[in-house]
């Protein structure tokens, strides 16, 4: 891969966007992690589909420093995976999760380790989160924004305990969450937080959202190898 040797080159490089590149493989990122992860704080690998656990992995053990990571549609994870972050990234205040096959019960266990860091976390279409996410997410005192669109096993009491818990939480995404009733939406006592997709609520209420500081930085996508 013609880009690996360029990238290799960039000695103060904090900021990579490997979005869509379907070519991007474990040795690919396994060599530019060991050479230049140190000073990694956000990396984007949505859709870097041949991507497996050795990847979190070799991230796990090479980039202390990162803050914002986004592994959206990584179908080759496992739990696995997110045991190494938990135990090696801790300062992780941006996760982006979406359309992953992890387990309720792996998701919980890293809110659990991360919860008091975690300022924006996107569990969209993270079909088996479930009551053991809801409980850990409860004690995420600093989550600020939460996308749990698509998240069908989530009940209306455990989304109102994720809501009255989180005293930070001002924007709560439920696209496509049909099992949500007005228990939840009447039921909730947090008026700080705007809940967006629900097809009770008008999308066109919540078009301002909040502007949440130090959340990704500005990256520019590699978009070709």
């Amino acid at each position: 891969m013609l880009i690996l040797p360029a990238l290799k080159k960039l000695e103060h490089l904090e900021v990579l966007s490997l979005s869509g590149i379907q070519t991007i493989d474990d040795n690919f990122l396994r060599e530019f992690i060991i050479s230049r992860g140190h000073n990694i704080k956000e990396l984007v690998l949505t859709d870097c589909v041949k991507l497996t656990d050795s990847s979190m992995k070799v991230i796990a053990e090479n980039c202390s420093k990162l803050c914002a990571l986004d592994l959206g549609n990584l179908r080759k994870l496992t739990d696995s995976a997110l045991g190494f972050l938990a135990n090696a990234c801790r300062e992780i205040h941006t996760l982006k999760l979406c359309r992953n096959a992890f387990s309720d019960e792996a998701i919980a266990a890293f809110v659990e380790t991360s919860g008091e860091i975690l300022k924006e976390l996107s569990l969209n279409n993270v079909k088996k989160a479930g009551h053991s996410t809801a409980l850990s997410l409860a004690r995420s005192r600093r989550l600020v924004s939460l996308d749990l669109s698509w998240c069908r096993n989530l009940t209306n009491e455990a989304l109102g305990l994720i809501v009255d818990s989180c005293l930070s939480l001002k924007v709560l995404k439920l696209f496509g969450c049909s099992q949500v009733t007005n228990v939840f939406i009447d039921g909730h006592s947090n008026s700080d937080v705007q809940i967006i997709g629900l097809k009770m609520s008008r999308v066109l209420e919540h078009v301002r959202v909040p502007e949440l500081q130090q959340f990704p930085l500005r990256y520019s996508s590699v978009s070709s190898i």
